[in-house]
């Protein structure tokens, strides 16, 4: 009998090898199946149901109080009623398809591709710059769950869209979409924007008009086109280019509609000024509780008394002022609690929140760059030259500062001496004062030159200040808040104000800053904002006195003001260290009590520089307006029979918008 060869019984081990194998990865699925049910189980379990979707669109009745109970506005439904996709005119849903997700008709709720984008951009970028979220996503995450950062959440509202998707059709998550979604102002859903935007139905609008609701979406006050006209112009070109590009209008409809005037529809006079503070909290509800149909009540931190003071002063300087037309103020404590917000002079004339508007910071930004430089190792007494400097092409000027050859960090910064904020930025370099600004809770963009050490960039005042305040706090971060709690109808909390402490600043660095800012208002360029208390503040001033501001702390109370006008209007003799300052010193008078009272003798003083303008910073509003000029010309030159000059025209059109958009 022949023997087996080695070879038979090599055969003879695969079969069991091969079944081993199964066995294992067959376990690995089960276990792996196992786990993912009981995951699905522990974030599903309360997800809410979704059938509810299909009920009526009531809007809930908001009511808004004061910190001591005092009624301050009511809202409601904005007489919207539901719509459906298929009634409104076709440009209406592919507006908002083409802006919130272009995919929309492609994906299963997730977007893959649009995630992978957006992280890729935010890596790059350092931060967060887009999401990826999906109107699906939106639904989901604004009709059911809070706006809170933590996984369950983010898991939840992935299940929620996939349940959305199998539940309904795409139109009708999209009809869903339009008759909840937030456009500002009060109104919920594209019934009652329109009509409250536009005194018109849904039904009605035109293209700039839809453009104009499909870009408040992205962040509703600054894209408003009732409190921001020309930031919600400059969006809306954005969302007709976006049109454009999917093929749902064409060049010549965009470049029409570009140049159509649109007329927004103004309130009713007699609104008090308070409502300024209460469209802001409106607008910030979404962040803290779902708001679908249930009546909600909001208690603030804002205080009757000293929100009729701020708006009192304000009006009255102003009357004597013929150059300066509007202005804004906020108070607020150590630790952010919002006492008076005065938006502008009067809310019936015109709600554009100029706490929450872009503004040049002029040499209020200094604080940041003199941050640096103390985080850096100077101390107040360190000295640098004041003489000119030349940085390439550009000479900041001294206006009518005398160069003494060098001053002290503590001089410069009361005396505003632009050479030494330039200098000190040259050295350590813009990076690091832009990053420091941004640790302080400024979130807005800044210039990518030297010209940020004078201010040249926007600030809100809402931020400029709680970033002086945040200094004042021993370097604990203070952002101003204004809601303490929401309850629903039954007075059950449904959000209640948690403090929050983030040191943002070490405590010798702020000590220092402290030194600079006392001196500023001792014998500095504010010394109109004197108490017999001490004050830590910085004035402002942007070119030709287009902003000025006074920013200031005493007994833990900061306030901020803001002089200027809407269209950017040079002020004549209006300087942060004249009546910004003087505003401040009479409201923090009737703020801190009887026991403060103001220096008088301001003639006695010796004269020093007002506070000095920048300089060499190109104006925002004619750079819109040239941006805007050549999207209009690259959209006639898409019109272009040629595919080549085409391709060229898309190219420019993509960086025109993304230069906008910024």
């Amino acid at each position: 009998m022949l023997a087996r060869s080695p070879s038979w019984k090599k055969k003879r081990k695969k079969p069991r090898r091969r079944k081993s194998r199964i066995a294992f990865f067959l376990a690995v699925f089960i276990w792996i199946s196992v786990a993912g049910g009981l995951a699905l189980l522990w974030y599903g379990y309360d997800l809410p149901n979704v059938h509810q979707l299909k009920g009526g669109t009531r809007h809930p009745s908001i009511s808004v109080f004061s910190e001591d109970g005092a009624l301050l506005a009511t809202y409601g439904d904005l007489f919207g009623r539901p719509v459906h996709v298929k009634e409104l005119p076709p440009h209406i849903p592919a507006a908002f398809v083409a802006t919130e997700d272009h995919r929309f008709y492609a994906h299963f709720g997730l977007d893959i591709i649009g995630l992978i984008r957006a992280a890729y951009k935010n890596f790059r970028a350092g931060h967060v710059v887009q999401g990826g979220s999906t109107i699906t996503q939106q639904v989901a995450k604004n009709l059911f769950l809070s706006n809170s950062r933590s996984m369950r959440r983010k898991i939840q509202e992935a299940l929620l869209s996939l349940w959305l998707e199998h539940t309904f059709s795409k139109e009708e998550i999209l009809t869903i979409y339009l008759n909840r979604v937030y456009f500002g102002a009060g109104a919920y859903g594209i019934e009652a924007a329109a009509l409250r935007y536009f005194g018109k139905s849904a039904h009605d609008l035109t293209l700039r008009e839809t453009a104009l609701l499909a870009g408040t979406l992205k962040a509703p006050t600054r894209y408003s086109p009732l409190y921001n006209p020309q930031a919600a112009a400059e969006r809306s070109a954005v969302v007709l280019s976006l049109m454009m590009e999917t093929g749902k209008i064409t060049p010549q409809e965009a470049r029409s509609a570009l140049k159509e005037s649109v007329r927004v529809l103004q309130p009713a006079k007699g609104a008090g000024n308070c409502r300024y503070f209460t469209d802001w909290v409106l607008e910030m509800l979404p962040e803290y509780v779902a708001v679908d149909t249930q009546d909600l009540m909001i208690t603030t931190t804002l205080n009757t008394a000293l929100q009729q003071e701020a708006s009192l002063c304000l009006q009255k300087a102003l009357q004597q002022h013929p150059t300066a037309h509007q202005g804004a103020m906020l108070c607020f404590d150590a630790s952010g609690v919002v006492k008076a917000f005065v938006g502008g002079v009067d809310y019936a004339q015109s709600q554009f929140n100029r706490i929450l508007a872009l503004r040049s910071g002029g040499s209020a930004f200094k604080l940041f760059v003199y941050l640096a430089a103390l985080e850096a190792g100077m101390t107040p007494e360190t000295r640098l030259a004041d003489t000119p400097v030349a940085i390439g092409k550009w000479h900041p000027s001294l206006f009518r500062w005398k160069p003494r050859g060098e001053i002290s960090l503590k001089e410069a910064f009361a005396y505003s001496v632009n050479p030494v904020s330039v200098r000190i930025a040259h050295t350590l370099g813009r990076e690091r004062i832009v990053k420091l600004a941004r640790r302080l809770g400024i979130s807005t963009r800044q210039p990518h030159d030297l010209t940020v050490a004078l201010g040249s960039g926007e600030v809100t005042l809402l931020e400029l200040s709680g970033a002086y305040a945040t200094i004042c706090a021993d370097g604990r971060r203070v952002a101003p808040f204004a809601i303490r709690e929401i309850t629903d109808c039954r007075g059950r909390i449904l959000y209640r104000r948690e403090p929050k402490t983030i040191q943002a600043i070490t405590q010798d660095i702020c000590r220092e800053m402290k030194v600079l800012l006392q001196g500023v208002v001792d014998y500095g360029t504010g010394k109109r904002a004197q108490l017999t208390v001490p004050v830590f503040g910085k004035t402002g001033t942007s070119n030709d006195s287009r902003d000025a501001w006074f920013v200031g702390t005493a007994e833990g109370v900061t306030t901020g003001v803001w002089i200027g006008n809407d269209d950017r209007r040079p002020m004549k003799d209006v300087t942060g260290g004249k009546l910004p300052a003087e505003i401040w010193r009479h409201f923090m008078q009737a703020v801190l009590g009887g026991h403060v009272r103001a220096l008088s003798g301001f003639s006695e003083i010796a004269p020093t520089p007002d506070d000095l303008p920048t300089e060499g910073v190109p104006e925002q509003e004619e750079k819109t307006q040239n941006l805007l000029d050549a999207l209009v010309e690259e959209i006639d030159k898409r019109q272009s029979t040629s595919p080549k000059k085409a391709r060229r025209s898309v190219a420019s059109i993509e960086a025109l918008l993304e230069e906008l958009d910024e």
